[in-house]
């Protein structure tokens, strides 16, 4: 609450889960005998999952995103959750809404991730993305656009994962391979010593990137 003092905001905008401290933050700027900023609370947006959103849990669409990863984050959305994201991350109308829901999920799930990629990255960076989601997870092949890193002879693989930025951590990064979430041309990287080989490597869900020496 304190911060609104430093700030001598005029308002604060924020989720209806921070309603109290925002409160707290326009009582302490009065009697600080400042002005009392208005308080304006939006609908909270949970993570894709129902949770909180949080780096943590990996639930979250981030506006950086690239067109592909925004995409592919969206169609992660909890389908009891998407109403809640047309409402607050798109500008279709809500009648309209109500008609998309009404409809196949999937179909409708497509329809909010491209609404929300048009958004940020335009109409013709959502069209790119619905097809590279459609080549990667419907047909099960690799993008078009794979980049192309060349690692040292005898590097790790977790190694470059991290410092080519597919990976935030080396804690991730052993995660990941617990869970079979590295592969090397579909084949699962089963040792955090692994040493780099020529090929293509998928991150997680949606992230690919070919090494070369």
């Amino acid at each position: 609450g304190y911060d609104s003092v430093e700030l001598d905001a005029d308002c604060e905008i924020g989720g209806n889960d921070q309603l109290f401290n925002m409160l707290c933050g326009r009582k302490l700027q009065k009697a600080y005998g400042k002005r009392e900023k208005f308080v304006l609370t939006t609908k909270l947006i949970e993570g894709t999952d129902g949770r909180k959103m949080s780096k943590t849990y990996d639930n979250c669409i981030y506006l950086d995103d690239s067109p592909e990863d925004m995409f592919g984050g969206a169609m992660r959305i909890n389908d009891d959750l998407m109403e809640t994201y047309f409402e607050c991350c798109t500008d279709v109308p809500m009648d309209e809404v109500k008609k998309i829901l009404k409809g196949s999920p999937r179909d409708a799930k497509v329809r909010l991730a491209k609404e929300i990629v048009t958004l940020y990255h335009g109409a013709e960076g959502a069209e790119g993305a619905e097809a590279n989601f459609n080549t990667v997870f419907k047909d099960g092949g690799v993008p078009d656009d794979v980049p192309e890193v060349k690692a040292a002879k005898g590097s790790k693989v977790i190694d470059v994962l991290v410092d080519e930025g597919l990976i935030a951590s080396k804690s991730e990064a052993r995660r990941l391979i617990e869970q079979g979430g590295i592969k090397k041309d579909d084949k699962a990287i089963d040792s955090i010593d692994a040493e780099v080989e020529e090929g293509v490597y998928k991150v997680g869900k949606r992230k690919f990137v070919k090494l070369t020496l």
